[in-house]
């Protein structure tokens, strides 16, 4: 072959992967987009979850499947509330506008610690999101809980008889694969998976620094948004479709954002459509919010849900970690239907040997080309009361994601008090995990596992309890 019909291949092989797109998708035109939905409170990573969930669905059949005759819609406030993150209220907790605290009869769903945990309504990020799915089993039906605005806090509820209600006969949507797609790449390289995921999957939960004024309108009359500064996320949005060709000045490409907080400054109407340029600070490449895939989804049926790790990822151990090994006494009759972990790292693989009562009963074996969560099915692994069962992860990567005492930046930053970084504890207990480094022979409690980027200051560490559990749910039938 002569060298320059070879760098003229080679050249059109390296132009194909993102120009094999179409210049402009909408999920909106394919019917993959839920309805439009004002949030009340700070509680837009709530919407953004959701509205990315709604379009998983709207994209497959598992919603009709399920015997709902309604259109797709599942509830928000049901993750506002039961998240396992929040604590409880306390004397002069505002209960007015969408400042609201609920107040100090507001029961909490992080193991009733007065002291610790997020305040209801006012912020919370697609980690939170993960471990609510995993915890309670899946998001729930919006038919099912009551009307929920700021102009009456008391549709929320302060228990979990009141209000909305943790449970009423839902039904479980889960999604199966949970991917951080922004973990890692450049930012052509995320741009690319997370335009192929909108196409697939309806919608890619993300997140911004939104300012109210727009930087422009386009010709089809959407604003146009841009942060390249602010290094703060204050915003979760839902990415649903992009147009190569709107133009910002020396910008060229934008996301079709939808949202559910945003207002016209003139009108007070809210805005439930808009754009992000593609050179956005965080649209579709920071880190942890940028660009999640919630798919895969399937309606989920289980007794209970056994987990060490109530907060579920937070953290990533370093790489040389040979396995961990996580324990579980169990307190009746049943059968391991399910398990939900971790993967870290593009193509890693993922071994799971499950032990009862000292006998391995089954082998799985897994390889993500994400970073993520997932949840897996399991078969004939029966237990009794009484029973020890034990999962030992593998990682190629020797990478594994914790559950860790942590402070959280919460996304409405800058807020008087309740906008400070906030402390979650970890619930681990010693006996519970427990992990065996690379070239060592003996294993360790996972309870103390710790790394010098885990907590970042001396101040922290002063704040919060310093126990480590692996990310492990269990689903019992």
């Amino acid at each position: 072959m002569r060298p320059i019909l070879f760098f003229v291949i080679l050249f059109l092989i390296s132009c194909t992967k993102e120009s094999s797109l179409p210049s402009r998708y909408d999920s909106r035109v394919v019917g993959a987009v839920s309805s439009f939905k004002e949030q009340s409170w700070g509680t837009c990573w709530a919407f953004a979850t959701v509205s990315t969930l709604e379009s998983n669905l709207l994209r497959g059949s598992e919603w009709s499947k399920s015997g709902e005759s309604s259109q797709v819609d599942l509830s928000e406030y049901h993750l506002d509330k039961f998240n396992g993150f929040n604590r409880s209220g306390r004397k002069g907790d505002r209960q007015e506008g969408w400042y609201s605290g609920q107040g100090e009869k507001f029961i909490g769903s992080n193991h009733d610690e007065p002291d610790d945990g997020l305040v209801v309504h006012l912020g919370g990020d697609y980690q939170v999101s993960s471990a609510y799915l995993l915890s309670v089993g899946g998001a729930v039906q919006e038919r099912l809980t009551p009307a929920v605005n700021n102009r009456d806090y008391n549709s929320f509820g302060n228990t979990p008889s009141d209000g909305v209600l943790l449970k009423n006969n839902y039904k479980y949507f889960l999604p199966r694969d949970m991917e951080w797609l922004s973990f890692s790449g450049s930012d052509e390289e995320k741009r690319e998976k997370v335009k192929k995921a909108i196409m697939k999957y309806g919608a890619v939960a993300s997140s911004q620094n939104m300012r109210d004024e727009p930087l422009a309108i386009a010709s089809d009359g959407l604003e146009i948004h841009m942060n390249v500064t602010e290094k703060k996320l204050n915003h979760a949005v839902s990415l649903v479709g992009w147009d190569d060709s709107i133009v910002y000045k020396n910008h060229k490409g934008a996301w079709i954002v939808k949202d559910s907080d945003h207002k016209d400054e003139k009108t007070g109407k809210h805005i439930g459509i808009f754009y992000i340029m593609y050179d956005d600070l965080h649209a579709a490449k920071d880190k942890y919010m940028g660009a999640i895939a919630f798919s895969n989804i399937k309606e989920n049926s289980f007794k209970d849900i056994l987990t060490h790790s109530l907060h579920g990822w937070r953290y990533n151990t370093n790489d040389n970690l040979e396995y961990i090994r996580s324990v579980f006494k169990m307190s009746r009759d049943g059968n391991l239907s399910k398990v939900g972990y971790v993967s870290l790292d593009k193509d890693n693989e993922v071994n799971l040997d499950i032990f009862v009562n000292k006998k391995k009963v089954t082998e799985l074996n897994f390889r993500h080309s994400e970073v993520g969560i997932f949840v897996r099915d399991l078969e004939g692994v029966a237990f009794k009361e009484g029973d020890l069962i034990e999962i030992y992860q593998r990682n190629t990567s020797g990478k594994y994601g914790f559950d860790g005492s942590f402070m959280m930046e919460v996304l409405l930053g800058k807020l008087p008090k309740w906008g400070d970084p906030v402390s979650v504890s970890s619930r681990a207990q010693p006996g519970e995990a427990f992990y065996k480094l690379k070239g060592l022979a003996n294993e360790r409690d996972f309870s103390q596992y710790a790394q010098l980027d885990w907590i970042a200051s001396k101040k922290e560490k002063d704040k919060v309890s310093q126990t480590a559990s692996p990310t492990l749910f269990l689903f019992l039938d």
